[in-house]
């Protein structure tokens, strides 16, 4: 199919894969019918698109300072600075847990192996031969094993000041964690596993969850039976529309927003295996011939991202049954608008 190929919607000209995607791929089962999209989507352009930035370059303070004022970055300073901005339907993942973001063009994560971390980074030293090595290096990996049963003990400590260092079996009975020969009635703490030798516990700390696996034919000498300890990462992240690399054409763009559908399509389970999703879309300055304007002009591609991006991530609003939860708990749509420079460019982008 030709880049230039386009179909005409009123005063507006799409790329014909990007209408295509949008008709076949995005709207079906969202109770809205490619008319009342594509001609909402004209009306947008058109009021919003004469909002273009200035480009430029000044190397004079002065008169750059002066230029800023002109176009709105700065503003004179005024009696009334004090202003509050409330939020509602926040999720946890960024309202109370703290943990890092990862900012991705197409993928996401959220938890990772405590072992292949330890192992395959500086977290343990090289010396006293525990290099890093393509081969399993059992004296590295009893510097994991150790640091794991450390990391243990600070995260979910047993009682009596027994440590997770000399457990030597994981089981559960009668609804408690039994290590060893020591019982732990560990409350709201655990929260899934299986009677007796259980393959995985999980654990909650700090509103993260710890999960211990156990797998004694797959344990690497761990006198437990520990083949893993799974531990939250990136409890959030930005699915990157801007891109320069990954995403510089409307291909590309497509491939992305094909992403981002599925994951805003994806069933999940009731313990969330991924991180909560942002969408970050593309900077005030850039432009895309994905759609031109009544004047044959590109559009800006902020526009078309917020178009395309919020659409998708309707399927998530759409389907909020309690044992299918997808991206957000609270049915809310994340996006990251870059460059905000000037109360002008929040006031558009709130547009």
């Amino acid at each position: 199919m030709m880049a230039n190929e386009r179909v005409r919607i009123g005063n507006v000209q799409v790329a014909k894969i990007l209408f295509d995607f949008v008709n076949e791929e995005v709207l079906p089962d969202m109770n809205i019918d490619s008319d009342t999209f594509w001609s909402g989507a004209e009306l947008i352009i058109a009021e919003l698109s004469p909002h273009r930035m200035h480009e430029g370059k000044c190397t004079d303070i002065t008169t750059y300072k002066t230029f800023l004022y002109d176009i709105g970055y700065l503003l004179p300073q005024t009696n009334d600075e004090n202003f509050q901005i409330n939020t509602i339907n926040v999720d946890n993942e960024i309202s109370v847990q703290v943990a890092p973001q990862l900012v991705v063009p197409l993928v996401d994560a959220r938890r990772c192996s405590l072992h292949d971390a330890l192992y395959s980074t500086d977290a343990i030293s090289d010396c006293d031969s525990c290099e890093r090595t393509n081969e399993n290096n059992q004296k590295r990996g009893e510097k994991v094993i150790s640091f794991t049963r450390k990391f243990l003990d600070q995260s979910i400590p047993l009682t009596s000041n027994f440590s997770h260092t000399d457990a030597i079996q994981y089981s559960i009975v009668n609804g408690e964690v039994k290590v060893r020969n020591l019982f732990r009635q560990i409350g709201n703490q655990i929260i899934s596993c299986d009677k007796g030798v259980p393959h995985a516990i999980v654990f909650v700390h700090h509103d993260l969850h710890i999960e211990i696996q156990i797998d004694r034919k797959n344990c690497r000498n761990d006198i437990a039976g520990i083949k893993g300890v799974i531990i939250e990462s990136a409890l959030t992240t930005i699915v990157d529309c801007e891109d320069s690399i990954a995403v510089v054409d409307v291909y590309d763009k497509i491939q992305l927003n094909r992403n981002w559908l599925s994951l805003m399509k994806d069933n999940e389970l009731r313990l969330s295996s991924r991180s909560l999703l942002f969408v970050r879309h593309v900077g005030h300055l850039l432009f895309t011939d994905a759609i031109l304007n009544n004047d044959n002009q590109e559009i800006p591609e902020g526009i078309l991202d917020a178009l395309i991006t919020t659409l998708i991530a309707v399927h998530n609003l759409n389907d909020r049954t309690k044992d299918n939860i997808k991206n957000s708990h609270k049915g809310s749509i994340y996006i990251v608008k870059p460059k905000q420079h000037g109360p002008g460019r929040f006031y558009f982008a709130s547009m």
